[in-house]
């Protein structure tokens, strides 16, 4: 899942990316949490300070009150991972840009191929980074890559944690990781009441079972067979 923020003072321009933007998410099988518009700079700012986050950030440059380099500043203070494809008519402001770490230029007019190649580049770039899943067990605070957790199983108030490497165990339910995981985009499957899986390290997905990348072979409740073929086939590009 992807959340996206479109901030430009020209109802004509947020219109169009809009449009362009929902046609590109169902192109390419993205799911967005989040598409939200903004036609000020200021009530964009105000709306990220209050505990909200984007992934990609389109921003046009030059608006009244706070320009778009001004506004990137402010959101790189708190947020270093946030994509940013600017938006103008010119094209001197590449400098400017630097400190704030522009991904994409995208030019006015918009031109529909250049939006769908900058948002597809845009995607995978988000999806690059190697986020970790953190646990406390003990006292003491682990984190694993979440590329190498295999399964999480859970077993009365205990949720086991399964590595290619290790199983490990801690407090915690299995309905909070479910939704903690869909808010890192990470790609997981609720298969049964007790197991929540890793899709991409899935060799087999039968009507009944699954078989993991370690050999296990987990058990896929009755009641959940169809939803998990689907949301599955939904993951894959």
């Amino acid at each position: 899942m992807i959340r996206i923020a479109i901030c430009d003072d020209d109802k004509t321009i947020t219109d169009q990316i809009e449009v362009l933007m929902e046609k590109n998410l169902i192109e390419n099988k993205i799911v967005s949490k989040a598409l939200d518009v903004f036609n000020s700079s200021q009530n964009l700012l105000t709306y990220i300070n209050n505990n909200n986050e984007y992934d990609l950030i389109y921003l046009d440059i030059e608006m009244p009150e706070m320009d778009g380099i001004t506004l990137a500043r402010k959101i790189r203070e708190n947020n270093r991972e946030v994509v940013f494809i600017y938006i103008s008519s010119h094209d001197n402001y590449f400098v400017d840009l630097f400190p704030v770490l522009p991904f994409r230029f995208l030019r006015k007019p918009i031109d529909k191929e250049q939006f769908a190649i900058d948002f597809k580049a845009a995607f995978q770039e988000i999806n690059r980074t190697d986020y970790y899943f953190y646990y406390d067990y003990r006292s003491i605070r682990y984190r694993v890559p979440i590329r190498e957790i295999i399964y999480f199983e859970s077993y009365g108030r205990n949720v086991y944690i399964v590595t290619k490497t290790k199983k490990e165990r801690f407090l915690g339910k299995l309905n909070d990781l479910e939704k903690r995981l869909a808010e890192q985009k990470a790609q997981f499957l609720r298969i049964h009441q007790s197991y929540l899986i890793n899709a991409a390290l899935m060799e087999v997905l039968n009507f009944d079972y699954v078989i993991m990348c370690n050999g296990e072979t987990l058990r896929i409740s009755q009641d959940r067979k169809k939803h998990i073929r689907e949301q599955y086939f939904r993951m894959e590009k």
